[in-house]
């Protein structure tokens, strides 16, 4: 199951296999795994494919009184395609069909015959027609093919838990009340089967309080009333759950105003507390923030422990939490729809938290010396033994380590989300006063500063040592960055990086603060569908087109389809763009758009022209009967302007 087999012998990026689970049994149901093995860096789909794509059609040719019944499908994955999202399988994964056998069957085998309709997808988006059989003996008792214990846990768990959904605010809102517990469903991912009641590459926001999970994903163009009911896969870490949600009114919104809480549940706010401290005090084993950790452990060695080190850190640590709950109250209030670590969803923040420990790491490293240079920069916050350097240590350990989540944190965050005011403020305090334990506890007992090592000589390579779990840190943050926001966040980010260790090397602050603020500004320039207008668009036929080519005008032809998801992508980042149109405009070039969504001969006898398998196409025809130009698959501004300007300054 786990290695994809190779390309069949007509080219194909995708092989399917046909198994049984058993024998046929006269009566019974048979379950039949579709296995389908996909080339690497291909991918197929879920059954909602998300902004894009199209799901596997499966029909089964059998012998009279057989009838194909429900189908079971491996729990999905995300699949990013900035800015779009899809739902679909890399890998092997294997469908469960079931059929029903009639009472009677003829013959000691039956035979079973599979044709499959497939979308593959990397850049471009192929559809794939495929067959396969099976023969298997007619028996009277079952023998299991052991292979399919490994299919079936690949399968989301059916529950019949009671799930509600609601839209509350322009969001879609999810309860789940489960008799187990959420454990491990704190990050949960939420795959509706009905396309278009959320936006996909939204953030989902999880609560959790007792037994009752909330989900919060920004809407989309249906809402849930209208759709009455539908599946979901609910998945988290190490678990995922088939449910069905019917629409309804939710018990409490994620975000709902609660009202004072009475004496008789102070108890549980202690508890909510008590949690808050421990989930603290687990923070600390977070690889996110055992880079700040490793400062400070730096910082104790080389002055040894006192208790204005100590209290200075906790302030820090327990201000920054509060402030983040601050942040978290007003937002809330405001009618926003937050989740833990939110501050990590600011690209900014990301790529200055990445700057700061790859600028930390070279200081560890020995690149420059605190005090002098770049250093000044950010850096001397976080280093040193004065009163500044001690507090900032605190909340830089804050900062990095809200994107964990560690156990017992989750009851305490979730209720945070609905609590009033005053008790959260009490949750994030201990929160922060958990997190600083460790450093305060060596600080205040003098046992146990002693058992810290002398400074030595060992403290230089040690020094050294730390460099590498700040760049792993600052690693992992531009790892981030990109995951949120794009493959295009990688040349601000890493430039930056590189502006740094030249101006450390220049010993200029000002180049890397100049570069800095150059590169956050490309960061924060309009996205691409911040300026979309509409390009007058014709469909594409043999007969309008055979007249375009002969008309006096330039042409541009586009073969597309609402599955591919790069030529949805094209279409948002390079065609619909207000530079793209007023070149099209001014140029009086004629579009055709050829719409591949369902095969049809004439495009494919198009694609087949230009030796293309698959959609993407487009092909610009000069005014004047020039040969024809084939722009690539993946289209830029710049690269549209460049092919339909350029052949216009040569005539």
């Amino acid at each position: 199951m786990a290695n994809a087999a190779p390309v069949d012998e007509d080219g194909k990026r995708v092989f399917i296999t046909l198994e049984a689970e058993t024998p046929v049994m006269v009566g019974e149901t048979l379950t039949l795994g579709v296995k389908t093995a996909i080339l690497p860096g291909w991918h197929t789909y879920w059954l909602n494919a998300g902004d894009s794509g199209t799901a596997m059609q499966i029909a089964l040719d059998m012998p009279d009184g057989f009838e194909m019944a429900s189908a079971r499908w491996p729990v999905p994955e995300v699949v990013p395609y900035d800015p779009l999202v899809n739902y679909g399988y890399h890998g092997t994964p294997v469908i469960m069909q079931d059929v029903r056998v009639p009472d009677t069957v003829s013959g000691d085998t039956v035979t079973i015959e599979g044709s499959f309709d497939v979308l593959v997808c990397d850049d471009i988006c192929i559809p794939e027609s495929h067959s396969a059989s099976i023969t298997l003996p007619v028996a009277e008792t079952a023998s299991l093919n052991p292979d399919f214990a490994a299919y079936r846990a690949a399968l989301p768990a059916i529950q019949d838990w009671p799930a509600v959904m609601d839209n509350v605010d322009g969001n879609l809102q999810v309860q789940v009340t489960s008799p187990t517990g959420w454990s491990g469903f704190e990050a949960a991912r939420f795959f509706p089967l009905e396309w278009g009641l959320i936006e996909y590459p939204a953030p989902q926001n999880v609560a959790i309080q007792g037994d009752t999970l909330t989900l919060s994903i920004k809407g989309g163009s249906r809402d849930a009333e209208a759709v009455g009911e539908t599946m979901f896969v609910l998945k988290g870490d190490g678990a995922s759950y088939e449910l069905t949600a019917r629409a309804g009114t939710l018990a409490a919104p994620l975000l709902a105003a609660a009202g004072p809480v009475s004496a008789d549940a102070l108890p549980s706010l202690m508890v909510l507390i008590l949690f808050a401290f421990l989930g603290g005090l687990i923070l600390n084993l977070m690889p996110c923030v055992f880079p700040v950790l490793s400062i400070k452990a730096l910082s104790i060695a080389s002055h040894g422990a006192n208790k204005r080190a100590g209290l200075l850190y906790t302030a820090g640590a327990v201000l920054c939490f509060i402030a983040l709950g601050g942040v978290m109250l007003a937002l809330r209030a405001g009618g926003a729809q937050i989740g833990w670590g939110f501050q990590l969803q600011s690209p900014p923040v990301i790529m200055g938290l990445a700057w700061l420990f790859f600028v930390i790491g070279l200081s560890f490293y020995g690149a420059f010396e605190v005090g002098r240079g770049l250093s000044n920069t950010g850096n001397q916050l976080t280093q040193g033994n004065g009163a500044l350097a001690q507090f900032m240590t605190g909340v830089l350990a804050v900062i990095v380590a809200t994107p964990c989540t560690a156990p017992f944190m989750a009851a305490s965050v979730g209720a945070s989300l609905i609590l009033p005011p005053v008790q959260v403020v009490a949750i994030f305090a201990a929160l922060g006063l958990g997190l600083a334990f460790p450093i305060l506890f060596i600080t205040l007992i003098p046992a146990a500063g002693r058992i810290l090592p002398k400074p030595g000589a060992w403290m230089e390579r040690f020094k050294q040592f730390l460099a590498f779990p700040m760049w792993a840190s600052a690693a992992w943050l531009v790892w981030v960055l990109a995951r949120q926001n794009g493959a295009d966040m990688l040349i601000p980010a890493l430039g930056g990086m590189l502006a740094i260790a030249f101006a450390i090397w220049l010993k200029k602050t000002w180049f890397a603060v100049l570069t800095g603020l150059v590169l956050v500004a490309y960061l924060l320039m309009p996205k691409a569908d911040d300026d979309r207008a509409s390009l007058s668009i014709e469909p594409f036929t043999p007969a309008i087109y055979e007249q375009a080519v002969s008309d006096d005008r330039p042409l541009f032809v586009e073969m597309t389809a609402d599955w591919c998801i790069t030529c949805k992508v094209n279409e948002r980042v390079a065609l619909q763009r207000a530079e793209t149109i007023a070149i099209f405009e001014t140029q009086n070039i004629r579009f055709l758009r050829g719409d591949w969504t369902n095969r049809g001969e004439d495009i494919t006898n198009y694609l087949s022209r230009y030796g293309r398998a698959g959609v993407p196409l487009y092909v610009y025809y000069p005014k004047g009967g020039e040969e024809p130009v084939l722009l690539p698959q993946i289209l830029t501004p710049g690269i549209v302007k460049d092919h339909l300007t350029k052949t216009e300054d040569h005539t």
